[in-house]
């Protein structure tokens, strides 16, 4: 019985370690959907500019400037990158969550033979008692 409390313990343990890391992955989603979003919007704002308008990027304290089709394109390569970032998260949560719920489903198998032996154990000492 011993030997199964503490296989019930580390268990919970690695159950606990998942959820910290289905917290962090979490934030990461949090980041990058926002990331995103702000590059989304800026997508959009490029979009409504002429060909011919001028761009400007933030580089340290100074201002340089950038052609619209570059803006452009770097813009939608951080899109993309945000995208196959949230796709990784996304999957790295669901397999860290299906992982968290094998535990699960091994605590409670774990808990109730444990349970079982106990109570076993107790009628054996009522019926010697």
């Amino acid at each position: 019985m011993e030997e199964k409390i503490k296989k019930v313990e580390g268990l919970v343990a690695e159950y606990k370690k998942f959820d910290g890391d289905l917290k962090k992955l979490a934030q990461s989603q949090e980041t990058y959907f926002a990331q995103l979003n702000e590059n989304k919007m800026v997508k959009e704002e490029l979009d409504l500019l002429e060909d011919d308008a001028e761009i400007f990027k933030s580089v340290g304290p100074v201002l340089v400037k950038m052609e619209l089709s570059d803006a452009k394109a770097s813009v939608k390569q951080r899109i993309d990158r945000f995208n196959t970032e949230l796709d990784k998260v996304q999957e790295s949560m669901k397999d860290t969550a299906a992982k968290q719920d094998k535990r699960r489903q091994e605590i409670q198998t774990y808990q109730q033979e444990l349970q079982q032996q106990q109570q076993q154990a107790a009628q054996a000492a009522v019926a010697q008692g």
